[in-house]
Parts: C-alpha cells; structure tokens; sequence
C-alpha cells in the first residue's frame, strides 16, 4: 500500500541501510492488537508499551504490539536484552479508559508489586483502591498451559474420545480428533458449553428424502465430516495451528468433497481463525438456499438475540434466510459469540440455535475461505472489519527511530462509533486547510464523545451529505466534542489554525 510507505517515510524518514526496525502502520478509528514473528531478530524487546508479549521458544520469536488507533508503532531490532525505562507510559488519552485498560500498559515483566508502585502515575486513587481490593482479578490471567494439546476426553467410566484442545486465556476449544468438528467451546468464566461448528454438505432435495437417518439426528440431511490426518502444524510460543484434512461423507459413503481445515488460536486474542480449503466432489442442486456447502454453527442458549453486520452497523435478525457479510452477533445480556463470516454474505437459519453459513452453493468458484470466531467481544463491528484486512499490508521495515516511536494521530472517545472515510480540504489555491471525517454509529444508540486530533482544530462543522451547513460544533482545545444518534453517519469538517 502506497499511503502506509508515504506514512513511515514521514514519521521515519528516508530508510537507508539495512532495516533496524519495524513500522506498523493503523489506519483504524480503534487500537490494533499487531501479532507478529521475530525469529530473525537476536533478541526480543522489552515487553513495554507498545509491546504487549514478547515471547521465544527454541524454534521462534514472537511479539504482540498494540498500535495506537489511527497511528503508528515502531519496534526497534534489539541486539541484547532491554529493561522497562518507560514504566506506565501510555500511548491513548486516559479520557474512557477503565483501570485494567489502563494496567495493560505496564510492563507484563514487573511483579505486581511493582505495578502497584507506579500505578498512582497512571490512574486514580479510587480507581487504585478498587485493583488493591480486587487483587490481581482485574489484570490478565496468563495461561500456563500449552496452545494446543491433545487431549482424552472421558465419556462415561469406560470410553473415552480423543480431542485436540486449543486454549489461551479467554477460552478452550476442543476438536473431536476423528470427525474434525469444533465439538465445544468454553471460556475462562463460564464451563457450559457455548457453541459448535462443522463442515457439511447439505444434499440436494432428491437424496435428502433418501436420508434413512432418525428426523431428530441434527446430521440428517447432511454429509459430515470424517478426519484424514490431522496435524500441529505450530505450537507457541503466542501462536498456535491445528491442520486437519478430511473428506465430507454422505449417508451412503459416498464422496462430498475433501477439505483442509486449519485453526489457528493466539495468546491475548478472543478470536479462533479457520482458513479452509474446499474439493467439492458433488454439485450443489440448483436452489442456492437449499443445497450448499456450509459452516453448520449450533449454539446451546435460545435467549440470545442474533445480530448482524451490514454497512458497518449492527442490526437485530429475525429472517430466516439472512444477509450479513461482515459479522452474525449472538448476543446475551452479558456475553457474546460472534461469527466473523470474512465476506461471505448468505446464511440460513435453523429454530432459534442454528446456522448454516454457506460457503459454495451452484456456481460459486471460490474454493478457498477465511472464518472467525469472537469470544465475548463487546463491539464486533471494529472487529470484523479489521479481520477483513491484511494486517501484512501494514507492516514496512525501516532504518530510522523516530523521537516519539508510537503514537495516535485522530482518536474518537466512544468504541461505537468509527471514522469511515477520511479526507483532505484544500482551497483554491491547493492549500490544505483541514480535512473531512466521515463518522458511523455502529450499535444503535446514542454516543457523546470528544474526537481528538494531533492538530488542534479552529473550528469544527457538520455538514449533510449535500454539502450543506448544519451547525457548527464546540471546539475544546485538540478536541472537538460530538453528539450522534444511532446508526447516525455524520459528516465532520476540521479546520485547522
């Protein structure tokens, strides 16, 4: 991408020589979680903002790096091991911020005493009393445990089933080793099972009715995965992948398609990714929403309302035969699991607990699908949007540190609204003289926020989408306070001095 080369040659200047560290690059409204892989470097940094872990193995280096939102990080290559020097720096304006956002600033490498020392720098004294009284709960909980294990699940006093478990700190995801399917998933709070997913064929009509299976087996209709091998592909030290080849077999025997399937978990991440790979054998039958392959998605609790992500906003389901490209939301009063669908737009509904995401129905030629799921992620618009993205696309190497390595450019105080679209003012003479924002409420309700930029705006107006003048907005310093409605998108212009 051009305007990420054009962002670090201005922060860092001109690279030249051989590359002595790495640029990130985020063009979001939101922070961005970076993970990436240092097996080249001879050391890894200091786990102090923006680094979040920094961990190695004997086969790997691995380092997770907050960006600041619609900003940048640089991380210098580090030649020898490097203490904390910046205890409690933070790298977003403290305005919104609760304490453990705030706490995830500091070194993960200091003791918690440590940390209550320099806490008073950073936050409150009520907020410091309420981490004293609530201990070490409101930090994250590290996992001891490896990413990916295999495991011997007990059925009753003489069976057991074979699973590969996949865990990090938020949740435990155990596939069934002999059919492949995501057979249950946990998370740290709560030990009922949430969901489960499999790859499936559903048949056309004709060899549906053919089905001899009992109308209640929830596989009827379907052909259902079978494993092949099944495979670590990598294990840590913050990323985990499970490979698993196999075949979908129909009622009879008979071949569907063959399909590689890989999941891949990360440490401080709520996400499971599976990439797959589809070999269709049988064709689809003619009616796209009645034979197709899909992700087949079951959920245990029938109160949660089924959201969807369309145009950037979340919006309540109630069709059966649903449309939403960006994310399906089951949502509860407290928790949440959301289908990061990468794009695919159709899904058809089963009851109030089932799902089908349709992966190649008649006609389609993709082969080749990228799906998540979110554990609990409070706003899932900022999520599915960023896992459409190609975060390599925003990394570059460069030779140069710049004084201040990371920081925010624009920042907006409310995690329900996002900057859509940002663009230059120029006038007459091809002066620059601000620039223009376009914002989107994502959730349905009222926000009342400040934006901030890096310059301080003279003045700051909203406009219609023809152009027009609606009224000019208070203007706070490097601040620019906002009211919005729900699913409101509002033109923004800022002046500059």
């Amino acid at each position: 991408m051009q305007q990420v080369d054009q962002l670090a040659e201005a922060i860092c200047g001109k690279s030249s020589g051989d590359p002595t560290a790495i640029f990130l690059a985020n063009p979001w409204s939101w922070p961005r979680r970076a993970f990436l892989d240092v097996s080249d470097w001879p050391t890894l940094p200091a786990e102090e903002s923006p680094v979040v872990l920094a961990r190695q193995n004997d086969k790997r280096k691995e380092i997770v790096v907050d960006v600041p939102p619609m900003g940048y990080a640089v991380i210098e290559k580090t030649t020898e091991i490097v203490k904390p020097t910046k205890i409690g720096s933070r790298l977003s304006p403290k305005v919104g911020k609760s304490v453990s956002e705030k706490l995830t600033y500091l070194p993960k490498i200091v003791s918690v005493s440590e940390k209550l020392t320099y806490l008073p720098k950073i936050v409150s004294v009520s907020e410091k009393l309420t981490y004293l009284l609530k201990g070490r709960s409101v930090l994250p909980k590290p996992i001891s445990k490896p990413l990916i294990e295999k495991h011997e699940q007990k059925l009753d006093a003489k069976s057991t089933r074979t699973v590969y478990r996949l865990q990090n700190e938020f949740f435990e995801a155990n596939i069934d080793a002999t059919i492949g399917l995501l057979r249950s998933l946990f998370t740290t709070e709560q030990r009922n099972n949430r969901l489960s997913m499999q790859l499936g064929f559903r048949l056309p009509k004709e060899l549906r009715q053919k089905d001899e299976r009992a109308p209640n087996n929830p596989n009827r209709g379907y052909a259902v995965m079978a494993v092949d091998d099944i495979a670590v592909e990598r294990i840590g030290p913050i990323t985990g992948r499970l490979r698993i080849n196999g075949r979908l077999v129909c009622p009879d025997g008979g071949l569907a398609a063959t399909f590689t399937q890989t999941l891949t978990v990360r440490r401080t991440s709520r996400i499971i990714e599976f990439d797959i790979e589809l070999s269709p054998v049988m064709e689809p039958g003619d009616s796209p929403w009645d034979s197709y392959y899909a992700l087949r998605t079951a959920w245990n609790d029938n109160t949660l309302d089924v959201r969807g992500g369309v145009g950037s906003g979340s919006h309540v389901l109630t069709a059966e035969l649903l449309q939403a490209p960006q994310f399906v939301d089951l949502r509860g009063e407290k928790t949440s699991l959301t289908l990061l669908t990468g794009g695919l737009p159709f899904h058809r509904k089963f009851g109030e607990t089932k799902l089908d995401t349709i992966l190649i129905a008649k006609g389609e030629t993709a082969r080749k699908f990228r799906f998540g799921i979110g554990v609990d992620l409070a706003y899932p618009v900022p999520a599915s949007l960023e896992f459409l993205g190609d975060a390599e696309q925003l990394v570059r190497p460069v030779s140069t540190i710049p004084k201040n390595p990371a920081s925010w450019l624009f920042h907006i105080g409310a995690k329900n609204v996002i900057a859509q679209r940002w663009e230059p003012l120029f006038d007459d003479d091809g002066k620059r003289t601000g620039l223009r924002v376009f914002l989107l409420e994502t959730e349905g309700r009222r926000a009342h926020f400040a934006l901030r930029s890096f310059r301080s705006p003279t003045k700051a107006t909203k406009q219609d989408l023809l152009g027009n003048t609606v009224k000019e907005l208070k203007v706070d310093d490097d601040s620019v306070l906002i009211d919005m409605h729900g699913h409101e998108l509002l033109l923004l212009l800022l002046h500059e001095r």
